[in-house]
C-alpha cells in the first residue's frame, strides 16, 4: 500500500498549484496500518483550492482545482500495475 500511496503523493503533488510552494509542500502520507495508508495535507486553505471557494467580495466564484480526487481517479487506474503479483496473493489467501 505504501507504493500505491507514495504514487498518489506524486501525482498528486505534480498538479498541485503553485504560488508560494507551501500548498505543494504540504501533502504528506502515512501509514494507516498493513492495509492503509493516509495522503492529507494539513494546510489551511487546501480545501478551498480542492473544492472551489467565493472571492473575497462574495459576488464571485474560483472554481476548484479538484488535485486530489484527479490524482484519487488516476492512480486507482494504475492499480494493478503498481500491487504486485506477490500482494495479490496475500490478498487472495485472506479471503
Amino acid at each position: 500500500m505504501k507504493r500505491v500511496g507514495v504514487q498518489a503523493q506524486r501525482t498528486v503533488e505534480n498538479v498541485t498549484p503553485v504560488d508560494t510552494g507551501t500548498l505543494r509542500r504540504g501533502w504528506t502520507l502515512s501509514s494507516g496500518g498493513l492495509m492503509a495508508v493516509t495522503l492529507s495535507n494539513g494546510v489551511e486553505y487546501a480545501p478551498f483550492i480542492e473544492n472551489g471557494h467565493r472571492t473575497r467580495g462574495g459576488g464571485g466564484w474560483v472554481p476548484g482545482h479538484f488535485m486530489l480526487r484527479d490524482s484519487i481517479k488516476a492512480v486507482e487506474s494504475q492499480l494493478g500495475s503498481l500491487i504486485t503479483p506477490q500482494f495479490q496473493k496475500v490478498l487472495e489467501g485472506m479471503l
